[in-house]
């Protein structure tokens, strides 16, 4: 997925025989990034920032416990499509059904709401929430599962 690209080679992703990238320098300080797949890119960043902004949200709400769920659920797909780990796959579809459960009861609890004109930009962040979360599996698997599996099954 990232690739670090240079003149030195350090070899520590090459020596771990890490499926995802090597790390080398061009120089002492400088590092130079190449992005593979940006459909797994940007999943892997979409699912990144809603796992911290859930986490962020968790002590803002008062702890409920289905917010830390996702976010810790949103940041290990983040972790397995960074990794380009097998078992991405299995955690990117119930998070799929249940981000969709949240989002869609989030918006008819904000459209309900007797405040809708103060929180129209939360509903507006739902709705983009609701939108992407109905995006990025779809993105992250035509993208990258089939080549994940190949890649896997070849190692």
């Amino acid at each position: 997925m990232i690739r670090l690209l240079g003149t030195k080679a350090l070899d520590l992703g090459c020596q771990l025989r890490s499926p995802c990238y090597c790390v080398s320098r061009r120089t002492p300080g400088e590092l130079m990034l190449k992005i593979e797949d940006r459909g797994m890119f940007t999943a892997f960043i979409f699912y990144t920032i809603t796992g911290v902004a859930f986490l962020a949200l968790l002590p803002l709400s008062r702890f409920p416990p289905h917010i830390g769920i996702l976010g810790i659920w949103s940041l290990t797909t983040a972790y397995g499509l960074f990794k380009k780990r097998k078992w991405t796959l299995y955690f990117i579809t119930p998070l799929f059904f249940v981000a969709t459960t949240f989002s869609l009861y989030t918006i008819y609890g904000f459209l309900v709401s007797p405040f809708f004109e103060k929180i129209r930009l939360w509903s507006a962040v739902a709705i983009a929430y609701l939108v992407l979360t109905w995006d990025f599996p779809n993105l992250s698997h035509a993208c990258g599962s089939s080549k994940l599996i190949m890649r896997r099954a070849q190692l």
